[in-house]
């Protein structure tokens, strides 16, 4: 894996666990995403991993450098009143996905360009295991 990549996930990384997204995260690098249920509670857990990269030449002198980045968004549901707590959890998404939009991480010249989220959440963990997950993919623009 190139440092890029992976400095640009602990930068992203750095930058969730300082925001305030108004309930309780911790957000994490992981190359294999997982989360144990035990203990999960009311904390919503950020997991942030890399997925694709590229290299384009944009000039003799700059190579451009594509990367997407996962974050997934997750958090146990509640037996009793499981809406509410997705509401809130759509909430921290959205919270999350502009936080990071337009964020520049000038150390590795990069720049986040675009978000997708899908799935917005996925209806078979919270029938399954009653857990919210959501995955966002920032894509970055870097230069070297």
């Amino acid at each position: 894996m190139s440092a890029l990549v992976s400095n640009l996930c602990d930068e992203v990384t750095a930058i969730l666990n300082a925001t305030d997204f108004g309930v309780e995260c911790t957000a994490t690098k992981s190359y294999v995403p997982s989360l144990e249920l035990k203990g999960a509670g009311e904390t919503v857990y950020l997991t942030v991993a890399p997925q694709t990269t590229g290299y384009r030449r944009d000039s003799r002198s700059a190579t451009g450098r594509p990367v997407e980045i996962g974050i997934g968004i997750q958090r146990r549901l509640p037996r009793e009143d499981p809406d509410t707590v997705v509401e809130t959890m759509l909430d921290v998404v959205e919270r999350v996905a502009t936080e990071l939009h337009g964020t520049r991480v000038a150390a590795l010249s990069a720049v986040c360009i675009s978000i997708q989220n899908d799935p917005i959440y996925a209806p078979d963990h919270m029938k399954d295991v009653r857990l919210f997950t959501s995955v966002l993919t920032t894509q970055w623009e870097a230069v070297q």
